[in-house]
């Protein structure tokens, strides 16, 4: 028997909004991926946010992935330390293909 599709899978098949896996708000799940993981590595002085003198990588998506993060499938620039990159596998089909 094929496996069934999981049911984030389905839903945004379906079309609908899918929350992050672990219940947040897609504005939590963002803050937890930048500011809060770069605090937690130690390295929160020089990258995390968006702001001068930190490092400048940057996803510049179609939508706004603080109220949808399907908002992640739709790259259109990817830059690390300023410079465009060529885009990496989404990382939002990752954390979210049960």
């Amino acid at each position: 028997m094929p496996a069934q599709p999981s049911a984030c899978r389905r839903a945004r098949q379906a079309g609908a909004s899918v929350p992050s896996p672990l219940g947040h708000t897609a504005e939590q799940a963002l803050d937890l991926a930048t500011t809060r993981t770069a605090a937690l590595l130690g390295i929160a002085l020089r990258t995390g946010i968006l702001s001068p003198g930190h490092a400048a990588d940057l996803l510049i998506v179609e939508g706004n992935p603080t109220h949808n993060l399907d908002a992640l499938r739709h790259r259109h620039l990817v830059l690390a330390a300023g410079r465009p990159q060529a885009a990496p596998p989404t990382i939002h089909t990752a954390l979210t293909d049960n």
